[in-house]
Protein backbone atom coordinates (compact mmCIF):
# COMPACT_ATOMS: atom_id res chain seq x y z
CA UNK A 1 0.00 0.00 0.00
CA UNK A 2 0.98 3.38 -0.93
CA UNK A 3 -1.04 6.19 -0.12
CA UNK A 4 -1.25 9.52 -2.25
CA UNK A 5 -1.36 12.75 0.54
CA UNK A 6 -4.79 13.43 -0.66
CA UNK A 7 -6.06 9.94 0.45
CA UNK A 8 -4.41 10.97 3.77
CA UNK A 9 -5.94 13.82 4.01
CA UNK A 10 -9.63 12.03 2.92
CA UNK A 11 -8.86 9.56 6.13
CA UNK A 12 -8.52 12.48 8.04
CA UNK A 13 -11.51 14.31 7.22
CA UNK A 14 -13.33 10.78 8.00
CA UNK A 15 -11.52 10.43 11.39
CA UNK A 16 -12.50 14.48 12.24
CA UNK A 17 -16.31 13.33 11.24
CA UNK A 18 -15.93 10.31 13.24
CA UNK A 19 -14.64 12.41 16.78
CA UNK A 20 -16.42 16.16 16.67
CA UNK A 21 -15.25 16.34 20.06
CA UNK A 22 -11.13 16.97 19.02
CA UNK A 23 -13.05 20.21 17.90
CA UNK A 24 -12.83 19.51 14.16
CA UNK A 25 -10.23 21.61 11.54
CA UNK A 26 -10.91 25.36 11.46
CA UNK A 27 -8.10 27.56 11.22
CA UNK A 28 -7.87 28.59 14.88
CA UNK A 29 -7.43 24.24 15.44
CA UNK A 30 -3.94 24.10 13.61
CA UNK A 31 -1.66 25.59 16.67
CA UNK A 32 -3.27 22.62 18.90
CA UNK A 33 -2.94 20.24 16.35
CA UNK A 34 0.85 20.80 15.52
CA UNK A 35 1.40 20.93 20.02
CA UNK A 36 0.20 17.34 19.57
CA UNK A 37 2.39 16.63 16.62
CA UNK A 38 5.43 17.67 18.82
CA UNK A 39 3.62 15.44 21.43
CA UNK A 40 3.84 12.41 19.02
CA UNK A 41 7.25 13.99 18.19
CA UNK A 42 8.75 13.41 21.48
CA UNK A 43 6.92 9.79 21.79
CA UNK A 44 9.31 8.89 18.59
CA UNK A 45 12.03 10.59 20.46
CA UNK A 46 11.46 8.21 23.78
CA UNK A 47 12.02 5.29 21.37
CA UNK A 48 15.07 6.26 19.95
CA UNK A 49 16.21 6.95 23.62
CA UNK A 50 14.74 3.66 25.13
CA UNK A 51 15.31 1.35 22.65
CA UNK A 52 17.90 2.39 20.03
CA UNK A 53 18.44 1.97 16.34
CA UNK A 54 19.40 -1.07 16.14
CA UNK A 55 16.57 -2.30 18.05
CA UNK A 56 14.37 -0.50 15.87
CA UNK A 57 16.11 -2.24 13.14
CA UNK A 58 15.74 -5.84 14.72
CA UNK A 59 13.16 -6.40 16.53
CA UNK A 60 9.71 -5.97 14.70
CA UNK A 61 7.75 -4.93 18.46
CA UNK A 62 9.70 -2.01 18.43
CA UNK A 63 9.90 -1.03 15.08
CA UNK A 64 6.14 -1.75 15.12
CA UNK A 65 5.76 1.10 17.72
CA UNK A 66 8.00 3.84 15.89
CA UNK A 67 6.20 3.50 12.78
CA UNK A 68 2.94 3.99 15.01
CA UNK A 69 4.14 7.01 16.46
CA UNK A 70 5.27 8.25 13.17
CA UNK A 71 2.02 7.64 11.68
CA UNK A 72 0.53 9.77 14.67
CA UNK A 73 2.98 12.75 13.98
CA UNK A 74 1.76 12.43 10.13
CA UNK A 75 -1.92 12.40 11.11
CA UNK A 76 -1.26 15.59 13.23
CA UNK A 77 0.32 17.18 10.13
CA UNK A 78 -3.05 16.17 8.11
CA UNK A 79 -4.60 17.90 10.53
CA UNK A 80 -2.85 20.83 10.06
CA UNK A 81 -3.58 20.83 6.35
CA UNK A 82 -6.96 20.44 6.96
CA UNK A 83 -7.08 23.55 9.22
CA UNK A 84 -5.43 25.62 6.87
CA UNK A 85 -6.94 24.21 3.45
CA UNK A 86 -3.52 23.32 2.09
CA UNK A 87 -4.16 21.25 -1.11
CA UNK A 88 -2.39 17.97 -1.93
CA UNK A 89 -1.36 20.09 -5.10
CA UNK A 90 0.17 22.90 -3.24
CA UNK A 91 1.95 20.66 -0.82
CA UNK A 92 3.27 18.23 -3.42
CA UNK A 93 4.40 21.13 -5.92
CA UNK A 94 6.02 23.06 -2.32
CA UNK A 95 7.56 19.59 -1.23
CA UNK A 96 9.17 18.85 -4.92
CA UNK A 97 10.06 22.54 -5.55
CA UNK A 98 12.13 22.15 -1.85
CA UNK A 99 13.63 18.74 -3.13
CA UNK A 100 14.52 20.34 -6.09
CA UNK A 101 16.43 23.73 -4.16
CA UNK A 102 18.24 20.84 -1.65
CA UNK A 103 19.37 18.89 -4.56
CA UNK A 104 21.44 22.01 -6.21
CA UNK A 105 22.93 23.29 -2.33
CA UNK A 106 26.09 22.88 -0.94
CA UNK A 107 25.44 22.40 2.71
CA UNK A 108 29.07 22.07 4.09
CA UNK A 109 30.30 25.61 1.88
CA UNK A 110 26.95 26.98 3.45
CA UNK A 111 27.87 26.07 7.39
CA UNK A 112 31.44 26.06 7.28
CA UNK A 113 31.21 29.10 10.02
CA UNK A 114 29.23 26.61 12.14
CA UNK A 115 32.54 24.42 11.91
CA UNK A 116 35.45 27.11 11.85
CA UNK A 117 38.09 26.05 14.30
CA UNK A 118 38.31 29.75 15.38
CA UNK A 119 34.99 31.43 15.73
CA UNK A 120 34.48 34.94 15.08
CA UNK A 121 34.70 37.45 18.16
Amino acid sequence: MDLKISDMLNMQKELQLVHPEWGGTPPERAQDQLLWAIGEMGEVIDIFKKRGVQRIMEEPLTRTHLVEELTDVQMYLMDIMLCLGITPEEYSRAHFEKHERNMKRNYRRENEHMFDSHPEE
